[in-house]
């Protein structure tokens, strides 16, 4: 099979753009996924089943049809080491980060 991150003539989508899609934290279906890229279903199934192996996407399989859920981006304090999520609770304040252990300010 080939690499989901490699670009051809017929399928411009890859994974790093399918994930810049993905809200954290964010329930999608695979059918709201291909509508709001424009991509064949088919193919984002396979984008998506890829992200889902490379741990960056949760597959959620009790609910018919599959919810498909961005995980949040661990970070890691460059002075503490301590490695935390970020949860984005408001628009503008929430593009500041903080380590939740020493208050080091980290970059975006």
């Amino acid at each position: 099979m080939d690499d989901p991150d490699t670009r051809d003539s017929e399928e411009e989508m890859t994974t790093s753009d399918v994930i810049a899609e993905l809200e954290p934290l964010e329930p999608y279906t695979t059918t709201e996924v291909a509508s709001k890229t424009g991509v064949p279903v088919s193919r984002i199934r396979r984008l998506l089943r890829s992200l889902n192996k490379a741990g960056q996407v949760e597959r959620k399989t009790a609910e018919k049809p599959i919810i498909w859920v961005r995980k949040t981006p661990v970070h890691t304090c460059p002075s503490c080491e301590r490695e935390f999520f970020v949860r984005f609770t408001h628009p503008v304040l929430g593009a500041v980060q903080f380590c939740p252990r020493c208050g080091t300010q980290l970059k975006s």
